[in-house]
């Protein structure tokens, strides 16, 4: 979204990753479809009305929610780090190749993160930017 449109409404359902749609302020009717405030609640009974930057501040918290490491199998370890290059590998621990998102707060594409420590394996709560795996490393 521009700058201009921050000031905008959107329709979205608390704690998703994505808006519904915007809302033209002029019509009421979301941007992309047209639909009517009774429309998106028919089709998402949780969806609410709400600032687009109320909708990012919410957004930006929960993508910097703490990272908990939860313990995984030696196969699923395996099996991501083959299917794709890493997008960074710093000694037993490694990003996905591919971005799952990208963080509202900096801009830095955010991936699924895991981790070998001996015979344990481990993949992030949450998807991480390389400097965050970078300061994982460095606090333990």
């Amino acid at each position: 979204m521009s700058e201009q449109s921050q000031d905008l409404d959107v329709y979205a359902i608390p704690g998703q990753a994505s808006i519904i749609d915007q809302i033209i302020p002029a019509t009421g009717l979301t941007a992309m479809f047209g639909h009517t405030a009774e429309q998106v609640q028919a089709r998402y009974p949780a969806a609410v009305r709400m600032s687009w930057a109320e909708w990012q501040a919410a957004a930006v918290a929960r993508q910097q929610a703490p990272i908990v490491w939860q313990l995984t199998t030696a196969e699923r370890y395996d099996e991501m780090l083959n299917v794709l290059p890493p997008a960074a590998w710093i000694g037993g621990a490694f990003l996905v190749g591919e971005p799952i998102d990208h963080c509202f707060a900096t801009g830095r594409p955010r991936f699924e993160a895991y981790w070998q420590q001996g015979r344990t394996y481990l993949v992030s709560s949450r998807p991480i930017t390389i400097a965050e795996l970078r300061g994982q490393l460095q606090a333990r």
